[in-house]
């Protein structure tokens, strides 16, 4: 196939690939109701590039026609306790520091509506139209609230909110510019306000994160090229702060061209400590899962992004990982994508004796320890990229 000669968010053709892996799995997020199907999920290559004018970092051998959110897309975090008091923190933020109050409120991506729902029902005066082709549910759970199982275009410009929430979607799309065009079109409001969420791709070079690089996030944003996407698309850039531990963006625009905004100046990540973190991640869990297998059953925390990479990275016959516990039921008794490693919950742990258990991120260390405690099970922790 034909890889991208150019930046999607600049233009520029000044381009430094530092991370190629081929059939890597092109869904994360999707749970697999058998082990066949699971394995035969179609894969994908992986060439990350970041640019050389901007510092936008990007899969340049994405092609969006392989993907399919369907029904079958299950991203929802919001059994964790600690990603629900992130989505009240933010919820808040949203009520009492920028007043979405007496305001449309137009979600685009809103998975299963538990964000939009939170801020509709919890103010009173709001009223919310969420736009997901995979959300589940029924279109109208009340007055103030649609759900439309669509992508949001300018075909539905009649909404015309005053408020746009997009969480964890803008990383998944090829064409991040002209994605905020058409929002910036369809919504019809020249006083708009926007309220971007995506992962911060600077904590994923600072910590060597590379199992943060897979198939779904075509697109990496930093502070400055966030804003600058924003800028691109007619929309002013106002602020970018990180979030949830420093492992999410929070950007927000208006849609009001008079405001007089600068983008902050372009920072290129050393991607050279990215090559060099993958090496020395490559042959640290090569020979780490092996010997933590000949103590007993491992398994790992988190059928999300992570869970799915590590698996496909270091155990793509399903050979060491006895298991995925995932506390989201929505996933238990399906299969990883790619792998076909069995997904369960924490209630199955007990019967399948596990002496090891391998926790994705380590923002949920805690509540996993005190789950397991509560299930009185005792397995070694160990945190991917942590020490713990």
């Amino acid at each position: 196939m034909m890889y991208k000669a150019s930046c999607p968010i600049c233009q520029s053709g000044v381009l430094t690939d530092f991370l190629h892996r081929e059939n890597v799995p092109i869904h994360q997020n999707l749970v697999m109701p058998s082990l066949a199907q699971a394995r035969a999920l179609s894969k994908g290559t992986l060439l990350m590039s970041v640019c050389q004018s901007c510092g936008f970092i990007f899969n340049r051998a994405f092609n969006e026609g392989l993907m399919n959110y369907s029904m079958q897309y299950n991203n929802n975090q919001s059994f964790s306790q600690s990603f629900l008091s992130h989505m009240q923190e933010r919820i808040t933020y949203l009520k009492e520091q920028k007043h979405v109050k007496g305001k449309t409120v137009v979600e685009v991506g809103c998975g299963k509506g538990d964000f939009l729902t939170q801020l509709i029902m919890s103010e009173g005066t709001n009223k919310g139209y969420g736009f997901d082709p995979s959300y589940q549910g029924e279109a109208n759970p009340h007055e103030a609230l649609v759900f439309v199982r669509d992508y949001f275009s300018d075909a539905y410009h009649s909404v015309q909110g005053d408020v746009c929430i997009c969480r964890h979607v803008i990383e998944h799309i090829e064409q991040p510019v002209a994605f905020l065009e058409e929002i910036r079109k369809g919504l019809c409001e020249k006083n708009a306000r926007y309220y971007f969420e995506t992962p911060c791709v600077d904590w994923i070079v600072r910590h060597g994160a590379t199992w943060d690089f897979f198939y779904e996030h075509c697109s990496y944003f930093s502070r400055s090229t966030l804003l600058r996407a924003f800028s691109e698309a007619g929309i002013s850039p106002l602020r970018a702060t990180t979030v949830f531990g420093d492992q999410y963006l929070w950007g927000e625009g208006s849609a009001r061209s008079s405001h007089d905004t600068v983008v902050p100046q372009a920072s290129i990540p050393d991607v050279t400590s990215i090559v060099r973190a993958d090496k020395q991640m490559m042959t640290k869990w090569q020979t780490r899962l092996q010997a933590l297998v000949k103590k007993g059953n491992v398994a790992i925390w988190g059928a999300g992004a992570k869970g799915v990479t590590f698996a496909h990275l270091f155990d793509p016959d399903v050979e060491h990982i006895n298991c995925v516990i995932d506390i989201n039921p929505g996933k238990n008794g399906g299969y990883l994508p790619g792998t076909g490693h069995l997904i369960i919950g924490l209630e199955q742990l007990q019967e399948r004796n596990i002496a090891t258990v391998i926790i994705m991120n380590p923002n949920y260390v805690e509540e996993s320890k005190i789950m397991l405690q509560e299930q009185k099970l005792t397995p070694d922790l160990i945190v991917l990229g942590g020490s713990f």
